[in-house]
């Protein structure tokens, strides 16, 4: 996830889901400051916003 976030220095946030049942991904997500945007159908949205992007 590190990698992914760094070869995007000009985004603002970064969104993902991951299944409500899956206790090892929402963990991680957490963990890497993840915050939880949503659960719906069965599944946890999350975001996490980047406040100083690197404008080149």
């Amino acid at each position: 996830m590190e990698c992914i976030e760094k070869d995007f220095p000009c985004d603002t946030e970064f969104n993902l889901d991951t299944p409500c049942w899956n206790e090892r991904t929402n963990a991680f997500y957490k963990r890497l400051g993840y915050r939880i945007i949503k659960i719906e159908d069965g599944f946890v949205f999350y975001q996490k916003r980047n406040h100083e992007p690197n404008i080149i």
